[in-house]
Parts: structure tokens; C-alpha cells; sequence
């Protein structure tokens, strides 16, 4: 496993910066099995991030990501994608308001039928999701939060998705938050687009369905140095 990465940063003011970030990584099972781990993973972004006011701010992002399997020429994974946000929080308020947006377009190879009748396809996977998030500050601990989101994916599934979740979150020490929350999902199929569906082994099973869950979640983080 090698891998590189290099980032620059440039802020010409206070309220505007710029990011600049590329990385690879090379991995090599050192055995025979290779499509999914001996494979090439190139990263490229740009970013920038610019505060309006103190409570307005702004931010804009493109990355490129591919992947190569190197093993019997297993073709590649490309993603592009394109992410824009704001944020809005007056000082002194307790509210705080953000909206992002997400647009992804990419290619993955795909596989049909065994043998010396094996077809490698490349299937388009294209996703764009909106979210809104509103929260309130009960306490220097604790927090109310609802989330919304909107998504929409054509690929080797072809779906929208809603999805709305509230949570309370309660901050036990300062490496350890938890939360409880409820969240609501409703994936709606629009059918199979695509040609490769005539073989019968690719038929996809049916994306409708209706989630309800309750959650209990414990997140921590730690960080040590020399």
C-alpha cells in the first residue's frame, strides 16, 4: 500500500480561502485476487470557502476521483462531483441554518454472464441529493436538530429517495457525543433504464420500500501525539 498526497491553501483575505488537494494511492494484494483490491486511486479537488457576514458564509467544491483495477484489465471507477453550501447563524442566536447540494457523475464497470461469454459494461452513475438542516442550541451540551433531504440516482438502480430525520444530541464529555433521533425514508423505483436489463440475471429486485428507525448513537473521538 503506497500512497501520496499533496494540498495547497491560499487565502487572499479573512473571509476568502481557496484549497487545492491531490492524492493517490497504489495497492497490491501481492496474490491473485485482484479486481477490487489490486487497483490505483487518483484524487483531485478544488475548494473555496468565502464568509459573507458573521453570519452568512458560503461554500464550493469539484472533485475528480478515479479508480483502475489493475488485475486483467477490470476497467476503472470515475466520479465527479460537484458540492455547493451555506450556512447561516446570527451571532448570539441559537438557530443555525444550513443547505447543501451534491451533484455526482461518474462510470463504474459492470459484469453480465460467465465464462468465455462474460460482458464487461460500463454503467453511468449519476446522483443528486439536497439536504436543508436546521438547528437549535438548547445548552452549551445540547442540541435539537431536523434534517431533510431530497435524492435522486440513475445507475445500476434507478431511484428517488426523501428522507427527513430529528434528532436530540447530548455532549457527554469532549470526546463523546450522543444522540438519539428518528428518521423516515421512502425510496420510490422509476424502473430500469437500463439496456443491459434483457439479460434476466440482472433483473432488479423491486427499490420501493418505507423505513421508520430509531436511533441510539454513540460517537467518540481521541487523539493522541508525540
Amino acid at each position: 500500500d503506497n500512497s501520496q498526497r499533496l494540498s495547497i491553501r491560499y487565502s487572499p483575505s479573512q473571509k476568502l480561502s481557496f484549497d487545492l488537494a491531490w492524492s493517490q494511492r497504489e495497492y497490491t494484494s501481492g496474490g491473485n485476487v485482484g479486481y477490487l483490491t489490486d487497483s490505483t486511486q487518483t484524487t483531485r479537488s478544488i475548494s473555496a470557502s468565502y464568509m459573507l457576514s458573521e453570519a452568512l458564509s458560503f461554500s464550493a467544491s469539484y472533485t475528480n476521483d478515479r479508480t483502475d483495477y489493475l488485475d486483467e484489465d477490470r476497467g476503472s471507477v470515475l466520479n465527479n462531483t460537484t458540492s455547493l453550501g451555506a450556512n447561516y447563524r446570527p451571532p448570539g442566536s441559537r438557530w443555525n441554518f444550513a443547505l447543501n447540494y451534491n451533484l455526482t457523475t461518474g462510470s463504474s464497470p459492470t459484469y453480465s454472464g460467465y465464462g468465455s461469454s462474460q460482458k464487461m459494461w460500463i454503467v453511468p452513475n449519476d446522483l443528486s441529493d439536497i439536504q436543508a438542516r436546521v438547528a437549535y442550541t438548547l445548552s452549551d451540551t445540547s442540541e435539537l436538530s431536523f434534517t431533510g433531504q431530497l435524492a435522486d440516482y440513475v445507475g445500476t438502480s434507478n431511484y428517488t429517495r426523501q428522507q427527513i430525520e430529528v434528532g436530540y444530541t447530548r455532549r457527554l464529555a469532549s470526546f463523546a457525543d450522543l444522540t438519539f433521533a428518528y428518521r423516515y425514508a421512502r425510496n420510490v423505483s422509476k424502473g430500469a433504464t437500463d439496456p443491459r436489463w434483457g439479460d434476466i440475471s440482472l433483473t432488479p429486485e423491486d427499490d420501493n420500500y418505507l423505513v421508520n428507525t430509531f436511533m441510539l448513537k454513540l460517537d467518540t473521538q481521541f487523539n493522541t501525539g508525540v
